[in-house]
């Protein structure tokens, strides 16, 4: 699949995955202290959003400029940086306390491969 199919998906629906975070995002990462953080993957931002609501300093990133607007226009506090990226590639400038991967569609061997590069 590459960005203009997910392009294409972005337009069909909007909020396709609803507003609130995944039940597992939550749960795992609320009793975390915030810090700096990288949804990758992002979407239309719902997680990166939760977590910008929840003090931390988030970066969002998809393949999909249509995800990435829309993600955009919902972040009403400018609270996210949002940028478009490829998962397999993108790279941050700093470190993070945080790599959110919550929905990555990759082949199985591509996933291995990019969650062992985000986690170092």
């Amino acid at each position: 699949m590459d960005a203009s199919d997910w392009d294409e998906r972005y337009r069909a629906v909007t909020q396709p995955w609803g507003i609130d975070p995944a039940g597992t995002v939550a749960t795992r990462v609320a009793d975390l202290d915030p810090g700096t953080a990288v949804d990758l993957a992002c979407g239309d931002g719902r997680h990166a959003r939760w977590l910008a609501e929840h003090g931390w300093s988030v970066t969002g990133v998809d393949y999909s400029s249509v995800a990435i607007d829309r993600a955009r226009s919902a972040d009403v506090d400018s609270a996210v940086k949002w940028e478009v990226g490829d998962a397999t590639s993108w790279t941050t400038e700093s470190d993070v306390d945080l790599v959110l991967v919550s929905f990555l569609h990759l082949p199985l061997a591509e996933l291995v491969d990019t969650l062992r590069r985000v986690a170092g």
